[in-house]
């Protein structure tokens, strides 16, 4: 199952959509 995510970015305003299949490990990394 993959987990599609947006994140707004603080430091330029831009947004950005990606996907992974462990949700909990890609926010871990950011």
């Amino acid at each position: 199952m993959f987990y599609t995510y947006i994140l707004h970015s603080k430091k330029d305003g831009k947004l950005y959509i990606g996907y992974t299949p462990d949700l909990k490990r890609r926010i871990e990394l950011h």
